[in-house]
C-alpha cells in the first residue's frame, strides 16, 4: 500500500522519501524514483525524517522504525508536518503518533473457501476484512468482504497468443 502511495505521488512529479529507520529494506523493496534514507540507529531515522517534513520539499515522507523510539519523537514529527505541509506514514508495530490510526485484520474463520465435488476447498472466492479507525474522540469499525478473482483454468488446447504484436499484426498465434 505504501508502495503505490509513493508511486502515486512520484507520478505526479512530486518527490517522496523513505526513511528506514531498522535496515530492514533491501533489493527492489522500494519505489525506484523515491528518495531512500537508511541511517546508521533508529534515532537518528527519527531525526532525518523529522527534518524532510520540516523542508516542505516532498509530498510524502514514510518512516519505518521501532515503536519504543517513535512514541519519544510523537509532538516533535506532528510539529514537523505541520510545518512542512507534506504526507507522513509511519510504518510501526503499534504507535501513538497516529492522528488517524487505521488497522485491519483477516477474519478466517469467515473466507469463503470454493468446495470442490468431493467437498474439500479448492479455491478462494472471498475473504473479509476487520477494519478499525482510531482518531482522538473518534472510532469506527467495520467488516469488509472482498471478492477474490483468479485467473481462468488454461487448458493445452488453447491456443497461446503473441501479445507483444508485430507490425500490422497485432495478435499473433504462436
Amino acid at each position: 500500500m505504501m508502495r503505490s502511495a509513493c508511486r502515486s505521488v512520484l507520478e505526479r512529479g512530486e518527490r517522496a522519501a523513505w526513511v528506514d529507520g531498522g535496515r530492514t529494506m533491501a533489493g527492489d523493496a522500494w519505489p525506484r524514483g523515491a528518495v531512500l534514507v537508511r541511517p546508521a540507529s533508529t534515532e537518528s531515522a527519527c531525526g532525518c525524517a523529522e527534518e524532510l517534513l520540516r523542508s516542505g520539499g516532498f509530498a510524502l515522507v514514510v518512516l519505518m522504525v521501532e515503536e519504543q523510539r517513535l512514541e519519544r519523537m510523537a509532538s516533535r514529527l506532528g510539529r514537523a508536518v505541520r510545518e512542512g505541509g507534506g504526507g507522513f506514514v509511519a510504518v510501526s508495530g503499534a504507535t501513538a503518533l497516529a492522528h488517524l490510526r487505521i488497522t485491519s485484520r483477516i477474519v478466517a474463520e469467515e473466507t469463503v473457501w470454493r468446495k470442490n465435488p468431493f467437498g474439500e476447498p479448492a479455491g478462494l472466492d472471498a475473504v473479509v476484512l476487520r477494519i478499525e479507525a482510531h482518531a482522538l474522540g473518534w472510532g469506527g469499525r467495520t467488516v469488509v468482504r472482498l471478492p477474490v478473482h483468479g485467473r481462468g483454468v488454461r487448458v493445452a488446447l488453447d491456443p497461446l497468443v503473441d501479445l507483444r504484436g508485430r507490425k500490422g499484426d497485432r495478435r499473433a498465434r504462436v
